[in-house]
């Protein structure tokens, strides 16, 4: 476990703890991060341990968690790789959404200028009528 790196799994630990319970139990959270960053880990006694808390949600919870664990691992960088990959999609969709407000803008901005260029042609288009009108 000390390849794992517990900042990035303590948000999920706190995401499944409410998920499972019902609310953010603090007490609980830290008994699990404890577990964790003690020398060796039993997922057996921690599973047996987590029942009064998590109830009949304490299997699918250690599921999940050892998986993850599993995971962070085997991963050079000691994070789950889901974890990775769902960093990979936010970055992707806001690079996305970047890129489609960029377009808006630009969009918007030639709009803009193809306005002002019509609003001079005419104000010089007027201003060309009232100068011959002067000269008549």
């Amino acid at each position: 476990m000390a390849k794992v790196k517990m900042e990035a799994m303590m948000p999920w630990i706190q995401a499944e703890v409410k998920r499972h319970i019902g609310f953010e139990d603090e007490v609980l959270i830290s008994y699990i991060e404890s577990q964790l960053e003690g020398p060796s880990v039993d997922p057996k006694k921690m599973q047996i341990a987590l029942t009064g808390f998590l109830e009949g949600s304490t299997r699918v919870f250690m599921d999940d968690l050892w998986t993850l664990l599993l995971s962070a691992q085997s991963n050079e960088t000691g994070i789950p790789q889901v974890f990775l990959e769902q960093k990979k999609e936010e970055l992707r969709a806001k690079k996305e959404e970047q890129a489609k407000l960029e377009t808006e803008l630009t969009e918007k901005r030639e709009a803009v200028e193809k306005q002002q260029m019509k609003a001079q042609e005419k104000a010089e288009s007027e201003a060309a009528a009232k100068m011959e009108a002067m000269k008549e």
